[in-house]
């Protein structure tokens, strides 16, 4: 019962990625969250702290349709298990969510913005770091 077993480790491998995943992500959050709040007050880094705002909007719409891609795959490999016991056709469900995150990446016109502004602030901190002020 091949549609069976790979139903099982897809269910099996989303759970143990979430709970491995998932403190990671509460941390990161943490520390983006204080990140952010240290470099508003300096002029420079405005645009750094608007960066990660940016990011973190970012993330969550990406999350949001990452989990409801992955729960769609889950739940279309459990189908396909039980139509198709003896059959390997559930391995095109769990492509799926690997497949529409992906197309994520590549199509996101908000990432290409996050890039472009990572550069302007490291064109701006090079030239900086080049003509440094003299305050004593």
């Amino acid at each position: 019962m091949t549609g069976y077993a790979m139903a099982v480790f897809v269910t099996v491998e989303f759970v143990l990625t979430a709970s491995i995943a998932f403190p990671f992500q509460l941390k990161l959050n943490i520390l983006r969250c204080k990140q952010t709040e240290e470099l508003k007050g300096q002029p420079l880094y405005g645009k750094y702290a608007y960066l990660l705002n940016l990011r973190q909007k970012l993330i969550k719409t990406t999350n949001y349709i990452s989990i409801a891609t992955v729960a769609a795959g889950i739940i279309a490999v459990w189908v396909f298990a039980i139509f198709f016991p003896y059959g390997f056709y559930n391995v095109y469900a769990a492509i799926l969510p690997i497949a529409v995150c992906n197309l994520i990446l590549i199509c996101s016109k908000k990432i290409k913005e996050i890039k472009n502004t990572e550069t302007e602030i490291l064109r701006e901190l090079k030239a900086e770091s080049k003509n440094p002020s003299c305050e004593v």
